[in-house]
């Protein structure tokens, strides 16, 4: 398991302390720290292991160098020894999230962040290459956003990419499209699709199950102001229409949002709220879409915001600003459910 954020040591379940500059590899089971030791000069954004191949991790952030070498905001490290490979893509701006879409023998690489510039090449917050090993095979993919990409998430059911973030158009000059904090593209494109939630705020947040869009953010309302939702809400993957059944109204921000496979059946909410409707819920719940989107009795009395959230191993995983859950259990920054 790999984590990023803005550390600079940790301590692993044994008890044992290592410097390691906001990277770190962890054994997902047991929690213990593991040798690989990659130093990052910022803040770790995101993080995306490359298909097929588990010798190479993608890291994005807001970094200029790594481990003493200069790599701007996107680098390729091998995960197993922190290793940097030498990649170097020549991103300007901060990198919040990565795609890596299959298709054919390599998967491509889809970037988001608040950069404007690529290898040299102008491209306003969201690019793609067409191997992720080949920093030149920028693609003409280059939808021009007006505002930062918070997030991104690739459905290869319908090949499309959802994003949300800061924005509020694509395009420029007589190409305009008005899209308020979340758009869809088909990459062959830089047109937005007629995809639609028109929220009235920006987005932090983006995950997908087969028949829906789940979106966590800062806003209050959706589609144009016709439908109010407290900090997260649904769309339907086809239309983007809302999907009237998902309101968990909460009372803050939402900073994460991950939807269930068919088999684990919920949705599951990190941020910086206290309440979820009439339930008291600190920064963390989960709503049971077999109940029609009710809240699960789970309460993991988190003390703190909650910025990502990560299922794997029949566990969640969380990270970070909060050092107790449960109501009183010491958690610093990290805890699996």
């Amino acid at each position: 398991m790999y984590i990023g954020g803005n550390f600079t040591s940790i301590t692993g379940s044994n008890g044992t302390s290592y410097s390691r500059m906001r990277w770190a590899a962890l054994n997902a089971l047991d929690g213990n720290v593991t040798l690989a030791d990659c130093s990052f000069s910022d803040v770790v954004y995101s993080i995306a292991l490359v298909p097929n191949y588990p010798n190479y991790l993608a890291v994005g952030g807001s970094f200029a160098s790594v481990s003493n070498t200069a790599r701007a905001n996107l680098a390729m490290i091998n995960p197993a020894t922190g290793t940097l490979w030498s990649y170097d893509y020549g991103i300007n701006g901060v990198v919040y999230s990565i795609a890596m879409p299959i298709t054919g023998t390599y998967a491509q690489m889809l970037i988001a962040g608040g950069f404007t510039s690529v290898n040299g090449t102008t491209r306003n917050r969201l690019a793609m290459f067409n191997q992720w090993f080949s920093p030149s095979s920028l693609t003409s993919f280059n939808p021009n956003l007006n505002g930062s990409v918070r997030d991104i998430v690739y459905d290869e059911s319908n090949k499309t990419l959802y994003a949300t973030g800061e924005f509020t158009s694509a395009g420029e000059g007589a190409a305009i499209t008005y899209r308020n904090y979340a758009a869809a593209f088909l990459t062959s494109t830089s047109v937005p699709i007629a995809w639609n939630p028109n929220l009235n705020n920006y987005g932090y947040c983006i995950s997908i199950d087969p028949d829906y869009v789940y979106i966590g953010g800062n806003f209050s309302a959706v589609s144009g102001g016709s439908y109010t939702r407290y900090y997260a809400a649904a769309f339907s993957k086809s239309t983007g229409g809302i999907y009237a059944n998902f309101r968990p109204d909460l009372n803050n921000a939402v900073n994460a949002i991950s939807a269930g496979s068919v088999t684990l059946d919920n949705v599951m909410i990190g941020g910086a709220f206290s309440g979820f409707k009439s339930s008291v819920r600190k920064n963390l719940a989960c709503i049971a879409l077999a109940k029609t989107y009710l809240l699960y009795s789970w309460n993991p009395d988190v003390n703190g915001p909650v910025f990502s959230l990560d299922l794997g191993f029949n566990r969640l995983y969380v990270g970070g600003s909060f050092t107790m859950v449960n109501g009183g259990t010491a958690r610093i920054n990290a805890a699996a459910f």
